[in-house]
């Protein structure tokens, strides 16, 4: 629940004069980009600011914050700390979830999570976490255009470049404002939506060779391995694009994509993407994830694939609800 509104947030920004901001764990473009955006407001306040991600950036993504964010870094007691687009402390990845309790400022969009911060600012109906960002940036007048640029590219990521059902009116009067502010909203859907590296185009033959259909259809599946995933040369980032495209599939109202964390042998991400007929964060929140109505996640641990599909299969008799 809100303990705070942006009049108090703005009255902290300008109170305080060292920050840290820290995006969520396996980070995607809103979380990059309102942490780029908050960070280049700051900055232009004349304050310290340092940034901080549990993973490193993914290529895709570095064109939204060039070099702003820190390897490592340890956060001091004198700075304040503020999450964006983190709905709970686990989001904040193994490196960085010990500072959930140093969290002064949670700012998040997502309406299934944990008020883990000492203050949070929460709002459900947003697009995404930028489009609250750019109600911040609005209200103190500091929108230049690198930083409507950030916030554009942070909105237009979590809406499938204004696709999903989360965009309303107000998202794409934000957006048209922040063109109007020189956000390279040409530039950055290339980059977002018409960009691949030679390792993504990889998910294709992935995607036929390990998909199951479920549900008589309604239900799309794709279990990878790390076996899999060094067998044809790639990485988890160049898997991040495959659970749109289970949802993509005729008939299917649920994709979900069950793959093996690089480096780990008894954890297994799920990602999930759903059309108007199924919430799967309901079925996310069954396995201790969460996230979205039409796109969640969650981590399953499980001593190998096989176990871990076994487990999502036995979530989804219990939690699946298609509605028609």
């Amino acid at each position: 629940m809100n303990n705070t509104d942006i009049s108090r947030i703005i009255e902290i920004l300008k109170e305080k004069n060292d920050f840290v901001l820290l995006s969520h764990t396996n980070p995607d473009g809103d979380t990059v980009g309102s942490v780029t955006a908050f960070c280049l407001m700051l900055r232009r306040m004349g304050k310290r600011v340092r940034c901080l991600c549990d993973k490193e950036i993914p290529e895709r993504l570095r064109f939204i914050c060039g070099d702003i964010y820190d390897d490592d870094y340890v956060i001091s007691d004198s700075e304040y700390v503020i999450s964006l687009d983190v709905a709970s402390g686990a989001m904040l990845g193994e490196k960085l979830e010990k500072y959930a309790e140093r969290v002064d400022l949670r700012i998040d969009h997502h309406a299934k999570g944990s008020d883990f911060a000492k203050l949070n600012y929460v709002e459900p109906g947003a697009s995404s976490c930028g489009e609250i960002v750019f109600d911040i940036c609005a209200a103190m007048e500091l929108t230049d255009p690198d930083t409507a640029s950030a916030i554009y590219a942070a909105i237009s990521s979590d809406t499938g470049c204004f696709r999903y059902s989360n965009t309303t009116a107000k998202t794409h009067m934000s957006a048209a404002y922040l063109i109007s502010l020189g956000a390279a909203h040409s530039e950055i859907n290339e980059a977002l939506f018409d960009t691949v590296t030679v390792g993504e185009l990889g998910i294709y033959p992935l995607f036929l060779d390990n998909f199951k259909s479920l549900y008589g259809g309604k239900v799309t599946l794709v279990s990878v391995s790390n076996e899999e995933k060094k067998k044809r040369g790639m990485c988890d980032t160049d898997l991040d694009e495959l659970s749109s495209l289970t949802r993509k599939v005729n008939g299917a109202y649920l994709g979900i994509v069950l793959k093996q964390v690089d480096g780990s042998q008894d954890k297994f991400k799920v990602s999930m993407r759903s059309r108007r007929q199924v919430d799967c964060s309901v079925i996310c929140s069954e396995l201790g994830g969460g996230g979205h109505v039409r796109a969640s996640g969650a981590t399953i641990t499980a001593d190998s694939l096989e176990d871990a599909e076994k487990i999502l299969i036995d979530t989804l008799q219990k939690t699946l609800v298609i509605k028609e």
